[in-house]
């Protein structure tokens, strides 16, 4: 009963397969709502996997450009997220859906966690991205969720006055109030 259609038909040696009604699902509704726009499932799964590419990319220059790398830098890291051997090794040869879509939505997370850290406070984004997260791949969302967890307390404890001058004299200073 899905409206966008979720089966992969290149799945089991082109016979297709239901595993994404039971599977991560988030690349399958973006390439399912590709092929009800287009009519063709497989230009829907490379249209998919090139935006995903795309997607990642801009995300990694995100993260980059919060951790503070020149334009030109940023711009190289976020391409060679594509051309990375894990990357094309997870949609190439593996043909790992939920994974590619999971790497390439790690990057944005990333971004937004380091973007709480500088501003004091996680947005509204990092639910979202990790729920976006947990629709393409449970575990590697769990795995995220590791690490937002002690962000997000330090984060709250930085508030704090005692926790802020205690850090400050431990690092001599350095850190601005």
């Amino acid at each position: 009963w899905d409206l966008i259609p979720v089966w992969s038909a290149s799945d089991n040696w082109n016979l297709g397969s239901p595993q994404p009604a039971l599977y991560h699902r988030l690349f399958y509704i973006g390439s399912g709502i590709l092929t009800l726009v287009c009519g063709d499932a497989r230009l829907a799964v490379i249209v998919c996997i090139w935006l995903l590419l795309v997607l990642g990319a801009i995300g990694i220059y995100r993260a980059a450009r919060w951790l503070g790398l020149p334009p030109g830098i940023s711009v190289l890291s976020g391409v060679l997220l594509i051309f990375a051997n894990y990357t094309c090794i997870e949609w190439l040869v593996r043909g790992a859906m939920a994974e590619l879509t999971a790497i390439m939505l790690m990057p944005w997370l990333l971004a937004a966690l380091l973007k709480g850290i500088r501003r004091g406070k996680l947005g509204p984004g990092v639910p979202i991205l990790l729920a976006l997260m947990y629709l393409s791949h449970q575990v590697m969302a769990l795995y995220m969720l590791i690490l937002l967890l002690p962000v997000a307390a330090m984060i709250l404890l930085w508030r704090r006055t005692w926790w802020r001058a205690s850090w400050r004299s431990l690092l001599g200073g350095s850190i601005a109030g």
